[in-house]
């Protein structure tokens, strides 16, 4: 039953994502991205609440969606500054925790309240912004910001899902059995296979259908390693994160997969990966 319902849910927001990023116009990007990393960082600060860990949630949050936020309307040319209004919110952002800190009653939990809100920022809202960068990085057209979405979207799901499905048959070894008992080395070999040949799949077809320009074979193998291997990392990382909370999932928002932060904790690692290999391929 359970499996079932982790299928349709895969589907369904697989088919969701496909159509979005297909066919909304681009003034939808920054709409849906900033309404994700509301969810993200929510969930994320969730986890902190089950670890009883200190933080400033409000602060944290409204710190994430305006990097997003801010990062669009830069790109988009709608502000002056451009690719240094991110580096400029980061320094606002560290300055506006710390003055929150300073005002803070509970000075002895300085450290885990700082340290906490930071982290939630930078996995919610820095990791967030390289999917806005995806897609509206005016290095590329909007034609192009979606291929590449759509090849994170392809490559890292499919890891995922041969990674599921060669683990349950042939796994035997285990991966890090402390933080995630049920990942094998079998399964993360086949989800590495997996992930480049759904990865060059969709992008011969894909780049034939809407005539967008797209990696040469060579490189989308060696994109899709390094997405594939960073997607593993994303969920182990989001692993070792519930259980220092003892929670099971990030939320409940998705039958049969847990919280949005469960689907993303992959895309999440993976995004930046693809990005700079983007820029240094031009």
């Amino acid at each position: 039953m359970a499996l079932k319902q982790r299928l349709v849910s895969g589907v369904l927001l697989g088919g969701g994502a496909l159509a979005g990023t297909i066919f909304l116009p681009p003034f939808f990007v920054p709409i849906i991205l900033v309404s994700t990393t509301a969810l993200v960082v929510f969930e994320f600060y969730s986890l902190l609440d089950a670890g009883k860990i200190p933080h400033f949630k409000v602060v944290g949050t409204i710190s994430s969606l305006g990097l997003v936020l801010g990062t669009w309307l830069a790109l988009s040319g709608k502000i002056p500054f451009g690719r240094e209004l991110e580096t400029m919110l980061l320094f606002a952002i560290f300055a506006v925790c710390f003055l929150r800190q300073l005002f803070y009653v509970g000075k002895e939990s300085a450290w885990p309240t700082t340290a906490g809100t930071l982290l939630g920022i930078v996995y919610g809202g820095f990791l967030m912004n390289f999917m806005m960068k995806i897609l509206a990085d005016p290095q590329w057209s909007h034609a192009q910001g979606r291929y590449l979405f759509l090849l994170l979207i392809v490559v890292v799901k499919m890891t995922d899902i041969g990674a599921f499905f060669t683990g349950s048959y042939l796994g035997r070894h285990k991966l890090i059995p402390r933080i995630s008992p049920a990942k094998t080395w079998e399964g993360c070999v086949g989800g590495i296979v997996a992930g480049i040949a759904g990865g060059l799949v969709f992008s011969h077809f894909y780049s034939i259908r809407e005539g967008v320009h797209a990696f040469g074979p060579r490189a989308l193998v060696i994109i899709g390693f390094l997405l594939a291997i960073a997607g593993i990392l994303g969920d182990l990382i989001e692993s070792l994160f519930k259980r220092a909370a003892g929670v099971k999932d990030s939320g409940t928002m998705i039958l049969g997969m847990g919280g949005i932060l469960d689907v993303l904790d992959s895309l999440l690692f993976a995004a930046p990966v693809l990005y700079i290999a983007a820029r240094i391929i031009g």
